[in-house]
């Protein structure tokens, strides 16, 4: 092979890894940005949480600055671990997927797949925030809030942290 022929492969190589770096740089950074929150609420207000998968559901209730699993069981849980959760909600929207949809099917909002419901005080009130199917193309799940139409494409952070959170819960016994 002569010297310019084995230059210009490296070249091609060279053009097509900064190509594929600038391509998954932009769809990362549209991914992982941090748009306007979802719920605008403070944790310290939260008073009760249901964490719903299928069948399987967890309810927590705040009594007395004191978090605890009611149901399926009654313990104490350790207040950080509600705190974390709740920080989920600080990740954001990714975009807004359909204003209006005819169908949730096509989303898998029709029977989501996770839902996690938040009764807090003060002006909060309380919301259902649902999860459906994961995004064929980008690392991202759907999502609504109930007694809302718009769809959203959030990251599978939201879901990563609600499976961790309903498995822990679930079988958690003790502060």
């Amino acid at each position: 092979m002569s010297r310019n022929v084995l230059k210009i492969i490296i070249l091609c190589l060279i053009s097509a890894a900064v190509g594929a770096y600038i391509h998954y740089d932009k769809i990362g950074s549209q991914i992982s940005q941090k748009s306007e929150g979802i719920f605008n609420f403070n944790a310290d207000d939260v008073d009760e949480i249901v964490l719903t998968r299928g069948k399987r559901s967890v309810f927590l209730k705040r009594d007395n600055h004191q978090w605890m699993v009611k149901e399926p069981f009654e313990s104490l849980v350790d207040n950080e671990k509600i705190l974390r959760l709740l920080t989920i909600f600080d990740y954001g929207v990714v975009r807004v997927v359909e204003a209006a949809p005819s169908d949730y099917t096509l989303y898998g909002l029709d029977q989501p797949e996770m839902e996690i419901s938040i009764v807090a005080g003060g002006d909060c009130g309380s919301f259902t925030f649902q999860i459906g199917k994961d995004n064929p193309t980008v690392r991202c799940c759907y999502a609504k809030v109930e007694d809302r139409s718009e769809v959203l494409l959030i990251g599978k952070a939201y879901k990563t942290e609600l499976e961790r959170a309903i498995a822990y819960f679930q079988f958690h016994k003790g502060g």
